[in-house]
């Protein structure tokens, strides 16, 4: 298709209401008239029942992108299948587009949609032109291809592919057979492949000799966030509950696993139904071998970094894995024909030798030149992929090595944000602190000096007398700020925090008349007991001889009041004739207030 009216015919051919084939359509990459996409393997496999055209990139695919309902075109080497019963008209997702850039990924689209032509193509369409056939496997292509050599002659190819014998067991050939491999099946000579599905062991015979205990490998199908869905084989589901696979309730199961994982589980039970968990095995415990899917072949599940089946090519008679992913191999008759680009068709009569094509049944001779040919090819081939899979391994661990970096750059550059941000806090609080230290600084030797002026204009005569030059017409209010001063000055900037100075506090009626009246003593020496007394710090010096105060001198009964409150006295002076005692009661709620200051045998309060 490489004009815009034979786009605008194939548009209309897929809009067709009365169609009643699939019909796949495979694009040419921009620039070129080959697609990457095997559409001659999709047209053998569709046995002439589904159509297969390819459409060329540029004029061609814009007229039939204009044709076509959007998000349902094909181009740029891309393709996919149109069903026919329209659903992908109005729900574009239900025609699944398969995109090729190169031949990796050509492989990859070619693979994925002979699958959908396996669950599309009604069995009743299907060749009838089968026999019974037996050989060894020689080749493995991965991941969907094996080539077998055998039949009547012993020199017939036959293909193996997972997608046309086995498609709902969703495996690789890797884990459906291996060189080496004794195999049988039923042969199409249409197609050339082999059909092997009829010899795939059962689940019971699969699973029947697992006892309790043992350890198995599972793969991951499905899960929710509650459980995990598993297959111990395929089309055997087991769910296992998210408290038996991980004991952090905080785990979530997707970052655990993802579909398609293999993992490890214990047998828990086998009588009733099979019962497995996961939160209880061990790196090192022996695990039990996984089942084969056919007699004679390999596990279906290998516990490896990378299995057998994810990018190995086995060449006959070399033992080197190489990744990608093969081409299928061409059996001994020509293929059913596919709608080409213009001329295509013709080389391809041209290519096999004119009108007079060879039949199915040609010589021995030719058959055996025939498939040492294709062996030497898909040689060829591994050898070229072994080296493209070096190339994306290495470019892999560049990508990964890149990402690590990336995210501890990142990592580094918050760190460094937070660090800044913390640098920048602490430098301001010390600028706060060094301020506050050098106003109280000069606070404190202000007040130094106004007392040594106070004290030099008194006469020593005078020294135990408070003097100082009243800031409030209030008796009580210059007594709190001078009990304030004494607090700031007191007690040190880190210690405030830890001892603030309450300004609940209660100054009794006779405290100011007591502390005016007061001789022998400093002024100062009584506010600092004040202070000790009002942050609780009292209770911490043993000098100060805290206790209740007595009825009497004669009675071990506390004074108390009406109110509850009781009375306690501390040391002002200790070892001095009439030394003082500072009286307070202690209220119901914690509160202090000042009682008086009084001799040390003076208890009347």
């Amino acid at each position: 298709m490489s004009t815009p009216d034979r786009a605008h015919d194939l548009a209309a051919l897929l809009l067709d209401e009365h169609r009643e084939a699939a019909v796949a359509v495979v694009s040419t990459p921009a620039g070129s008239e080959e697609p990457l996409i095997d559409a001659v393997a999709l047209a053998r496999y569709g046995r002439g029942v589904v159509p297969v055209y390819v459409l060329v990139t540029g004029r061609a695919s814009y007229a039939f992108a204009d044709a076509m309902p959007p998000y349902t075109q094909v181009y740029g080497g891309a393709g996919r299948i149109y069903t026919p019963d329209l659903a992908w008209v109005t729900d574009w997702r239900s025609s699944r587009l398969f995109l090729a850039d190169d031949e990796a990924s050509g492989q990859r689209a070619t693979d994925g949609l002979i699958g959908e032509l396996a669950r599309l193509l009604p069995y009743e369409g299907r060749s009838t032109t089968t026999r019974s056939f037996e050989g060894i496997v020689r080749m493995l292509i991965p991941p969907s291809r094996a080539l077998v050599e055998g039949g009547s002659d012993g020199a017939t190819l036959a293909t193996i592919s997972p997608e046309d014998s086995v498609p709902a067991l969703g495996v690789s050939i890797g884990q459906l057979v291996t060189e080496g491999q004794h195999v049988e099946g039923t042969y199409d000579a249409t197609t050339g492949y082999l059909d092997v599905s009829a010899g795939v062991l059962s689940s019971q015979h699969a699973l029947g000799g697992l006892t309790a205990g043992e350890v198995v490998l599972v793969r991951v199908s499905a899960m929710t966030p509650d459980e995990l869905i598993v297959e111990p084989y395929p089309r055997v589901t087991v769910r296992i509950p998210k408290a038996r696979v991980t004991p952090n309730p905080f785990d979530s199961l997707d970052d655990l696993f993802w579909i398609g994982a293999v993992a490890r589980a214990r047998v828990e039970a086998t009588e009733d139904e099979l019962l497995l968990s996961m939160d209880d095995v061990d790196d090192d415990e022996p695990v039990r071998t996984a089942s084969s899917l056919l007699p004679g072949g390999p596990p279906w599940l290998e516990e490896t970094g990378a299995a057998a089946w994810e990018g190995a090519d086995l060449v006959a008679g070399g033992a080197d894995p190489v990744s990608g992913k093969g081409t299928p191999s061409a059996a001994d008759e020509p293929p059913p024909q596919a709608v080409l680009p213009d001329g295509d068709a013709e080389d391809a009569a041209a290519s096999e030798g004119g009108a007079e094509s060879a039949p199915l049944g040609v010589g021995e001779a030719e058959e055996d030149a025939r498939a040492r040919r294709i062996i030497e090819l898909e040689r060829s081939l591994a050898s070229a992929r072994e080296s493209l899979s070096r190339l994306a391994d290495r470019l892999d661990q560049e990508r990964e090595q890149a990402e690590h970096l990336r995210m501890e750059l990142s990592l580094t550059r918050q760190l460094q944000r937070e660090a800044t941000h913390e640098v920048a806090q602490l430098t301001e609080r010390l600028q706060h602190s060094m301020s506050q230290h050098r106003h109280a600084s000069r606070k404190l030797a202000q007040r130094k000096a106004e007392r040594e002026e106070t004290r030099s204009a008194a006469g020593d005569g005078e020294d135990s007398s408070h003097t100082a030059q009243a800031l409030f017409l209030d008796p009580e209010d210059q007594l709190r700020h001078e009990i304030y001063v004494a607090w700031a000055e007191l007690t040190p900037p880190q210690d405030k925090a830890l001892w603030p100075l309450p300004t609940d506090y209660a100054v009794g009626p006779g405290f100011i008349d007591s502390l005016n009246a007061l001789e022998g003593v400093d002024h100062e020496r009584v506010l600092r007991v004040v202070v000790e007394v009002l942050t609780g710090r009292v209770k911490d010096i043993p000098s100060r001889q805290l206790h209740r105060l007595r009825m009497s001198t004669h009675s071990s009964q506390a004074r108390t009041r009406e109110d509850g409150a009781v009375a306690f006295r501390v040391a002002v002076q200790v070892k001095t004739p009439s030394a003082r005692r500072l009286h307070f009661w202690r209220l119901p709620d914690g509160r202090v207030e000042l009682i008086n200051v009084a001799v040390h045998d003076q208890i009347d309060i």
